[in-house]
């Protein structure tokens, strides 16, 4: 009996895993490979060339066996990143003046004040916490925010290459911290005073966090297991991370949907002290975001005097979501939503119920209107970097710099079409070597960031702080595809060509 038993289980946990593993590699190919691909075939086939080339350039290099200890590769790491955003911060700082959000933001860590923006922050109570943290730290001129900003997405590279690490090898948390250095669009974007800069490393430290209790878990035999309570301390990390990240920009809601959706399959094949432990994690990560979350916003409503709105996905639904609106900005249904919030007396649990209502019947009469919609949002938010570059040098820059270097603005958009296009070719490549269950979290993450762009306001800069996530699948790719021996790429050209002849 007990056998069978055995057998059964074993026979559920294949199935529950091919079916995640199938259903998130499709929805992967599809989403990246139409919005991002299907765009700019040019630009695939170009970017397909230079990934070969390089990984011909890399593979002797792959071979190589670590010999010399990996504890400077972070601080090198670090180091790099900072030259590479600092240096072109200060280049591109005299010439640059912050503009719509960004300058709010830039004028309230100056002043301090905040009262004088509460019809702002009474909607979007996330755009408090940065320019308050800035001002009571003392940065407060531009220049001294994009230094802080620099070293926040240079500890972001230090994040991507322990998260590689644990979940593959130090080659790929090389690599993948290397891809993240080298992305033009993440370079230019530092200039931008934003609340995602930290967003991007609190999105990061949660991901780690998570995949640091799941090889904790792997290793508990017992409840008296060491790696179970320090499994539970780390899931009090992840879960006051992902309560931050509710201030900048809310990744963690995409991580825990990822953590929960693998939980599920893991609880299937974990042994019972196993599942204690990761219920109980769980638990944990929830209750600590919950208890960081309102404890932020007493604080905040407190220092402004008002009830304010926490959660912005209502507002942009509501703005994007109507089959007849463009899927961006929308002025117009932005103000309708702040009148309703007024006539409720900025009781938002109610005015979000009426918001979605309304929506609910817009969409009831023009449902045949929606999956064009979804679409042109997918390809605004994800076709390319183009909207960062805009933002940066084309809003932000100053006419002197646009005089003086004409052709700056042209040259790092199309050379970042081409590394942007690499990286979703090497990210899809991903999905045939996924064996490896954090990578499969990753991609799980990376895909419920993809998703949630659709329900957002579609605009190409709301990806920033998801992106640095993309390298890490991407580097995996390129040293999975470095370590096939050519025998076994022609077996599988030859498998390919017998299947074919059999068709035919």
């Amino acid at each position: 009996m007990k056998v069978r038993k055995k057998e059964l289980d074993n026979l559920a946990e294949i199935i529950v895993k091919w079916i995640y593993i199938i259903v998130v590699c499709v929805f992967i190919a599809l989403f990246y490979g139409y919005f991002v691909l299907g765009e700019n075939i040019a630009n695939a086939i170009l970017a397909a060339g230079i990934i070969l080339i390089f990984i011909l350039f890399i593979r002797k290099y792959m071979a190589l066996e670590q010999k010399n200890s990996t504890a400077k590769i972070p601080f090198v790491l670090f180091l790099l990143t900072f030259i590479t955003r600092y240096s072109y911060c200060n280049f591109a700082g005299k010439y640059i003046t912050q503009v719509s959000d960004f300058a709010l933001t830039l004028s309230e860590a100056q002043s301090g004040l905040f009262t004088d923006a509460l019809g702002y922050y009474r909607f979007y109570l996330h755009k408090f916490l940065y320019p308050f943290i800035l001002h009571t730290v003392h940065m407060r001129s531009q220049p001294e925010i994009l230094f802080f900003q620099c070293i926040c997405v240079s500890l972001c590279a230090v994040v991507i290459y322990y998260i590689g690490l644990k979940a593959a090898d130090y080659k790929a948390g090389i690599l993948a911290a290397a891809i993240y250095i080298m992305w033009p669009a993440q370079i230019v974007y530092t200039q931008i005073i934003t609340e995602e800069h930290i967003a991007a490393l609190l999105m990061a430290v949660t991901v780690l966090g998570v995949i640091c209790i799941f090889k904790r878990l792997e290793a508990v035999e017992s409840f008296q297991s060491a790696d179970g309570k320090i499994a539970v301390i780390e899931s009090c990390i992840a879960g006051g991370a992902g309560g931050l990240c509710a201030f900048f920009k809310d990744w963690a809601l995409v991580i825990y949907t990822a953590l929960i959706i693998c939980a599920i399959y893991a609880l299937i094949r974990f042994n019972k002290a196993q599942r204690v432990f990761l219920c109980i994690c769980v638990l944990i990560i929830f209750f600590f975001r919950g208890i960081v979350q309102g404890g932020i916003t007493y604080m905040a409503e407190a220092k402004l005097q008002i009830e304010a709105n926490n959660g912005v996905i209502i507002i942009q639904m509501y703005a994007t979501l109507d089959p007849n609106a463009s899927g961006g900005y929308n002025e117009a249904l932005n103000s309708e939503y702040a009148q309703m919030a007024a006539e409720n007396n900025f009781d938002f649990e109610e005015t979000n119920r009426i918001a979605l209502g309304i929506l609910k019947e817009k969409i009831s009469r023009d449902f045949d209107k929606l999956p064009e919609l979804l679409l042109r949002k997918g390809k605004d938010a994800y076709a390319n970097d183009d909207a960062m570059f805009w933002w940066a040098l084309e809003a932000e820059a100053g006419e002197e710099f646009k005089s003086q270097f004409p052709g700056l603005y042209p040259a790092l958009i199309y050379l970042d079409n081409i590394f942007y296009t690499a990286v979703v070719l090497c990210m899809i490549a991903c999905v045939f070597f996924t064996r490896n269950k954090y990578i499969f979290f990753i991609l799980l993450c990376i895909l419920g960031g993809g998703m949630v762009s659709l329900l957002v306001e579609s605009q190409g800069r709301y990806k920033y702080s998801i992106e640095p996530l993309w390298c890490l699948p991407s580097a995996y790719a390129i040293c999975s595809l470095c370590r096939l021996k050519a025998g076994t790429i022609v077996s599988w050209i030859q498998l390919c060509e017998n299947r074919c002849q059999r068709r035919l």
